[in-house]
């Protein structure tokens, strides 16, 4: 779909002195708005903005100063030995903390199926 948007030539030229590719930082702020309110998902806006990787779009994101509270986490701790959070749970990872290394409560129903396979 193609959109088309009418600008006063005095208001575009000033908009091109500012910008330099007046189309493209549209097309980039109409990403960016969408991204922030939840219409756009990240790999739509990779789409639109024709960016090769999610890091590219994660450059663009940060740029145009998208709260960090938006973008979603992308790491995950593991254990080497079994697959299993060692350090951080899932529920506390998505809210930045990390589970006390004495609550084995939490891992024990994670850990014994791991033990019982013989995976360590």
């Amino acid at each position: 779909m193609e959109i088309t948007i009418s600008l006063p030539e005095d208001i575009y030229e000033s908009l091109r002195d500012r910008w330099g590719d007046v189309p493209r930082h549209a097309l980039e702020a109409i990403a960016v708005e969408g991204y922030r309110t939840g219409a756009l998902s990240e790999a739509q806006v990779r789409r639109l903005l024709g960016l090769e990787t999610r890091f590219e779009v994660h450059a663009l994101l940060k740029e145009h100063r998208v709260p960090s509270a938006t973008r979603k986490p992308i790491w995950r701790k593991t254990s080497p030995l079994s697959g299993v959070s060692e350090s951080c749970l899932a529920d506390d990872c998505r809210r930045g903390q990390r589970a006390p290394s004495s609550d084995k409560t939490k891992l024990d129903p994670l850990i014994k199926p791991a033990q019982r396979a013989g995976r360590f």
